[in-house]
This record gives C-alpha cells, sequence and structure tokens, in this order.
C-alpha cells in the first residue's frame, strides 16, 4: 500500500506559482526530477499524480537496497530533495505573499514526509535489515553491550560480525520516551545504528558520537520522543554512558532538566551529581549549613538563596542582585547576616566549593528516585520532593 500524501496544502496553490518554480531550478537529474515531481503535484493538486509519483519512489528505494547502498544514501537523497526545493521556493519568494509562501512549504514537507516513506518502504521489501532474524541479532549485541556485567570482547565481536556491525572506538547510550501515546517510527536511522525501539525501554548506540555532525543523526527522533544521550564512552563501557542516559531522561521526564531539544548528560552535570549523592549531601548540609536551622524558614530561604547568587557571582553584590531581582544594597545587608553565621568559613575556597553545591541539592527540586516505571513508555512519572 502507497504511502498517504497529505494534499491539502497542495490546493492552496495557484498555477501561477507552479510556473515560477518550474523555471527556477532543475528538472533533468534525479533530484531535479524531485523537483519536476512536487510541481506535477501542485499542478494535479496531489490527487491522482501521487500514485504514480509514489510508485516511482518505492521503486528507487527498492533499488537502492539491491545494490547494497545504506539508509545513509536515502538520507542524503532526501537532504538533495529538499534543498533544491527550498531554493525555489527561496527564488520565487520575492514575487509571492506569505500566506502562499506558507502553503508551499507545508505542501514541501508534506512531499518530503511521503516520499521518505515510500523510499523507505521500497528499501525495506528488498533490504534483509528489516528481516525478523536481523532485529533479534541486533538487540541480541545491544544486550550485550548494555549488560550489567562488562561484556566479553570475544562474544561481542562475534555477535557483531553477525549483523555486520563494524565495532566503532566510542559510543554514547541514548534513552528515550515517547511524548505521547502515538508515535510514529523514525524512517531515517543510519544503519550503523543498534537500536531499540520496541521493547519497555527504548534505547539506541551512537557510534562515534563527537564526530562532525554526530549528534545531528538523532534529530529525526526530537519529534516524537525525548532523547536523552549519555556521555562518550569506549565501545565495552557502554552499559555506564547508559545509566547517566537513563538518569538524565528521568531527570527530563520531571522538569528538572528542560526537554530542550537533544539533551546531553554532560550538559548538565551539576543536577546529576546532585541526585546520585543526594544522601551524602543531605547529611552534609545539615552539618555545614547547621548555622542556618534557626532561622524563621522564610529568611532561612533568602538567606540561601542569595548566598549562592553571591557564590555563582564570584561575590558581586551587584551581579547577585541582578539575578535575584533586588537592590546591590540588599545582598550586602544579607551577605554580613551570613558572615555573622558562617564566619571564617565563608573565606576558604574549598568550603565555598561545597557550599556552592550543598545549596544547588537544597535549592533544586531534585529529589526523584529512579526505577523502570521512570524510563517506561506511558507510565507516570515519580514525585519530586523539595
Amino acid at each position: 500500500m502507497l504511502p498517504r500524501l497529505d494534499t491539502r496544502a497542495f490546493q492552496a496553490v495557484p498555477d501561477r506559482v507552479v510556473r515560477r518554480l518550474r523555471d527556477t531550478g532543475p528538472t533533468q537529474d534525479a533530484v531535479g526530477g524531485g523537483l519536476a515531481h512536487f510541481c506535477e503535484l501542485l499542478d494535479d493538486r496531489g490527487h491522482g499524480a501521487w500514485e504514480r509519483v509514489g510508485g516511482g519512489y518505492v521503486e528507487t528505494g527498492r533499488q537502492m537496497a539491491i545494490a547494497g547502498l545504506g539508509l545513509e544514501e536515502v538520507n542524503r537523497l532526501l537532504l538533495r530533495l529538499s534543498r533544491v526545493i527550498s531554493h525555489a521556493i527561496k527564488a520565487a519568494e520575492a514575487e509571492l505573499d506569505q500566506e502562499i509562501v506558507g502553503a508551499l512549504t507545508d505542501a514541501q514537507f508534506g512531499f518530503l514526509e511521503a516520499v521518505s516513506a515510500a523510499l523507505i518502504q521500497g528499501y525495506r521489501s528488498e533490504s534483509p535489515h528489516g528481516t525478523a532474524e536481523r532485529i533479534h541479532r541486533h538487540r541480541h549485541l545491544l544486550d550485550l553491550l548494555l549488560a550489567e556485567r562488562p561484556p566479553d570482547p570475544d562474544t561481542v565481536a562475534a555477535a557483531a560480525r553477525q549483523v555486520g556491525w563494524t565495532l566503532p572506538h566510542t559510543v554514547a547510550a541514548v534513552a528515550l520516551h515517547p511524548k505521547g501515546r502515538q508515535v510514529t517510527p523514525p524512517l531515517l536511522l543510519p544503519d550503523e545504528m543498534l537500536f531499540d525501539l520496541g521493547g519497555s525501554r527504548p534505547r539506541m548506540l551512537l557510534p562515534d558520537p563527537d564526530g562532525p555532525g554526530r549528534i545531528r543523526l538523532l534529530e529525526p527522533l526530537r519529534r516524537d520522543w525525548i532523547v536523552a544521550v549519555g556521555p562518550t564512552v569506549p565501545v565495552l563501557e557502554a552499559a555506564e554512558s547508559m545509566s547517566w542516559a537513563s538518569t538524565t531522561l528521568a531527570l527530563t521526564r520531571q522538569g528538572v532538566i528542560p526537554d530542550a531539544g537533544i539533551v546531553r548528560s554532560i550538559d548538565h552535570v551539576p543536577a546529576l551529581v546532585i541526585h546520585r549523592s543526594r544522601s551524602i549531601l543531605d547529611f552534609a548540609g545539615n552539618s555545614r549549613l547547621a548555622a542556618f536551622n534557626g532561622l524563621p524558614p522564610a529568611q532561612r530561604e533568602r538567606l540561601a538563596e542569595t548566598l549562592l547568587a553571591l557564590l555563582e557571582h564570584n561575590f558581586n553584590a551587584t551581579e547577585a542582585g541582578s539575578a535575584l531581582h533586588v537592590h546591590p544594597q540588599t545582598v550586602r545587608y544579607r551577605l554580613r547576616h551570613i558572615e555573622r553565621l558562617l564566619g571564617e568559613d565563608l573565606c576558604d575556597p574549598c568550603v565555598r566549593l561545597e557550599l556552592q553545591l550543598l545549596l544547588h541539592a537544597q535549592l533544586t527540586p531534585v529529589r526523584c528516585e529512579i526505577s523502570p516505571a521512570a524510563v517506561t513508555p506511558g507510565a507516570p512519572s515519580p514525585g519530586i520532593g523539595a
């Protein structure tokens, strides 16, 4: 069955615009042929022409699989096609009103999404990559690498050979959680990525994650998934990276870490360290900040927030006041009170570092427990204490 094309945006584009697009780019080579197909669908308002055009892309995907090309080549074809259509629209937009430009852009996205689905449908009809046996072997290799006990190098190498996976020097584990109950599986994940999106804990491994543009390979997942990426580690230490990725995912789901694009563990070290060291930080805080305990709760919180702001701004009262939205003189008044409470300890650089960590722990809502439910699709998030 041919993938569906959303025709609503095509119906809003006038004929004169289609003629203008045809004059702006190539229409003869493979990529330019895609522009011709796009214009043909605009002419036809997307009704009947898609059956023929879409069928052609299914066949193209099938031929790419027969030729032994990876999904990376399918992705490159789509990127080139997207560029040539974008350039054609940009060349014509000076003569068009914004409503028509918006309709053209929506039509472009709909066209590329349908072409992507058609290419993958054809590719998977011929490619052994989609067989149940290959999926099973990929999952077995992923399980080996992410097991709690360190994997045997020879066993991993043998499993990798079975699926034609070249062992990379380094990997980053990726933990995922669906943003809604209905998610669309990503169509263009490269062959080199090991993944299991169908289990109770969707996960994957990204090889050589620090290479140019490697993290961008995860972009197709962002629409439907929260994507948390662990630190880069040697391939046989992938389980350690997954441990940090899972913690990052749980804290993101609970709002401690913002879900802003692809969430990387290394960008949120304070929150992760505080979470993993919660117990000792509580004990240390009770001791180091004991002088605050006799204060009324509201005053204790104000002084704690002020001390943290001062520590973060190198005791610059103006900058700390700006962060707290209070006058610098107010900050200086509170600092004198803090100095009476803590004494000479406040001058010790090591104590200052410790205080900054302890105050972050007390003032940041990171009291959460990581459990299987925290990374299971559809499971409720555990509560966060304060």
